[in-house]
C-alpha cells in the first residue's frame, strides 16, 4: 500500500484563499484529506484540467458529502480560462480511469462525483 502524504498548497488563487477564510472565519490553506498520491491520478490521467475538476469537486464534497455536483462551464471559464470541450475531454478521460462518476440530463449541465476518498 502506498503511504500518502497530506500536501498543503502555498500558492493558492486569492478566491480559494477567501473562500477558505469563509469556512468558520479559518485561515487554513489546505483542502481536507487531499493526498500527492491522489493528485498524480487525476494529473496522468487529465492533466491541468483533471486537477482543477478534482479540485472543485474535492471543495464542494468536503461542504456536502459524496454526491453528484455540478461545475458549471462558465465558472471554468471565467475562473480558470478552461473551455467547456476541454472540460468533458479531461471528464471522458478520468471516467476511462475510474476516478469520476457521471450521469447527464438532457439540456442540463453534466453532474460528477468523485470516486475517490
Amino acid at each position: 500500500m502506498i503511504k500518502a502524504t497530506p500536501i498543503k498548497f502555498k500558492n493558492l488563487p486569492q478566491d480559494f484563499k477567501v473562500r477558505l477564510q469563509k469556512l468558520n472565519g479559518s485561515k487554513r490553506k489546505f483542502v481536507k484529506d487531499v493526498y500527492k498520491d491522489e493528485l498524480l491520478l487525476y494529473w496522468k490521467a487529465a492533466k491541468g484540467v483533471g486537477l482543477v475538476l478534482f479540485a472543485e469537486l474535492k471543495f464542494l464534497k468536503g461542504f456536502d458529502g459524496d454526491k453528484y455536483y455540478n461545475i458549471p462551464n462558465k465558472m471554468l471559464e471565467e475562473k480558470y480560462g478552461i473551455s467547456r470541450q476541454s472540460k468533458y475531454a479531461a471528464v471522458r478521460k478520468l471516467k476511462k480511469e475510474g476516478l469520476i462518476d457521471y450521469k447527464v440530463t438532457a439540456g442540463k449541465n453534466i453532474q460528477i462525483r468523485l470516486l475517490t476518498k
